[in-house]
């Protein structure tokens, strides 16, 4: 209870007399927003463009991880290796971040993001999201059609604005352990877990 008589439920969801009412747009996190009180309504702080803060490649670590990672696993590699290594690497954040985020939320998650790399990035918007994470074979087709540094600035901008998410919903909890396995996927290395993948 605050001191406004009203109740706060979760993510931003108050109790006021026996309704609830979320002041949040959809698919945004608690932690992602700056809130301010307005006229007794929580008010998420947008930056210009509408976009929450703390998202869209705003200078993080997330960032700077990315770019390591890149810069070791995709350097010098064939575009169609470049796409497999890119699955693996988000098949490995997908792992790590199911178990204490769970399916839904993991989904809801990366259906935004593509959703915002697909305005960015065109050829982005053939891939999908299931159940077990990213789907790729669509977007695996368009590859021939991107030049090596505009695949790396896609696959940058997913794996950034994927780990921001994360990282604000979880006041960035899961960012060690996140980034520890986006390290650990290079060409030559397998991901746990994804021989059991039909």
């Amino acid at each position: 209870m605050n001191g406004g008589g009203e109740t706060f439920l979760a993510a931003g969801v108050f109790l006021r007399g026996r309704r609830a009412t979320s002041p949040l747009p959809a698919m945004v996190s608690p932690a992602a927003l700056v809130a301010r009180r307005s006229g007794g309504d929580i008010s998420p702080s947008f930056h210009r463009g509408g976009r929450i803060r703390g998202t869209s490649l705003e200078g993080n670590d997330h960032r700077a991880r990315v770019e390591a990672w890149i810069s070791r696993a995709l350097q010098d590699v064939p575009p169609e290796r470049v796409i497999d290594i890119f699955e693996r690497a988000f098949s490995a954040l997908w792992r790590r971040a199911l178990a204490p985020l769970g399916e839904v939320t993991l989904t809801a998650i990366l259906d935004r993001v593509l959703h915002t790399a697909g305005e960015r990035f065109p050829a982005l918007a053939t891939l999908e999201v299931d159940p077990t994470g990213l789907r790729i074979d669509k977007f695996r087709e368009r590859v021939a059609s991107l030049r090596s540094d505009q695949l790396a600035d896609a696959i940058r901008f997913i794996l950034v604005e994927y780990l921001t998410v994360l990282g604000n919903l979880t006041a960035e909890v899961l960012s060690p352990a996140l980034h520890s396995e986006l390290a650990k996927v290079t060409p030559g290395t397998a991901v746990p877990g994804e021989e059991a993948k039909p």
